[in-house]
């Protein structure tokens, strides 16, 4: 058989939570291939008709890690650049700013708002 290449990944990136749907491309893909992110196996959804994609779903994750598409011949194929894990934002906890604006601009209604006295 001809050796499997794994050659990108779309998206390359996802929240550290995963569950991000990731197509594979490259060539030679087989149904009893193992995916792998970093350290952690994850089930192969599909492989195409022409065996160059396969799509997968990814872990929950952090960092940037590397996808290898992994052969029960031992064959190793690793996915240019990786996955890279997005950490989420941290949430806006400030109420207001002295003009009585939230940090997104929006006014407040309110008559008793400590900034419309």
């Amino acid at each position: 058989p001809l050796a499997t290449e794994a050659t990108s990944l779309t998206p390359d990136s996802g929240p550290e939570a995963g569950g991000t749907a990731v197509s594979i491309h490259g060539k030679e893909f087989r149904p009893e291939a193992t995916v792998v992110f970093g350290s952690d196996a994850v089930e192969i959804e599909e492989i195409n008709k022409t065996r160059s994609k396969i799509i997968v779903t990814s872990p929950p994750g952090k960092g940037v890690v590397s996808v290898r598409v992994m052969g029960t011949d031992g064959s190793v194929a690793a996915a240019n650049g990786g996955f890279t894990y997005v950490a989420p934002e941290p949430p806006d906890d400030r109420c207001c700013g002295e003009d009585g604006k939230n940090p997104s601009g929006i006014a407040f209604k309110s008559p008793d708002h400590p900034a419309k006295k």
